[in-house]
């Protein structure tokens, strides 16, 4: 019988890139998200599709919304007291016209 010679395998990146990847994943935080069967691999070809990692992707959506979100929320606060004058006073010229009709 033959004895195979086990070769140590080399390692793929060396301590320093290890501590690097390390220290630069230690300031980013981790969130899992769960989908159907497939849908990991649909939605990471649409990603691709736009140039895009999975992982970019995903986080380019949640600041898009967010933005949105935001965005309404600042105009909403500026227009609070515009948009109810302006309903009662188109009420007030329906009720006019009405009057005129009848």
């Amino acid at each position: 019988m033959q004895e195979t010679l086990k070769i140590p395998k080399k390692p793929k990146t060396s301590a320093a890139q290890r501590r690097a990847a390390d220290k630069y994943i230690s300031g980013l935080d981790e969130i899992r998200v769960r989908v159907d069967k497939g849908g990991k691999e649909v939605i990471k070809a649409h990603a691709a599709s736009k140039g895009m990692s999975l992982n970019g992707y995903i986080c380019e959506l949640i600041q898009r919304d967010m933005e949105t979100k935001e965005t309404v929320s600042f105009l909403s606060d500026r227009l609070v007291g515009l948009v109810p004058s302006d309903i009662d006073e188109d009420k007030t010229k329906t009720e006019r016209l009405s009057k005129q009709t009848i």
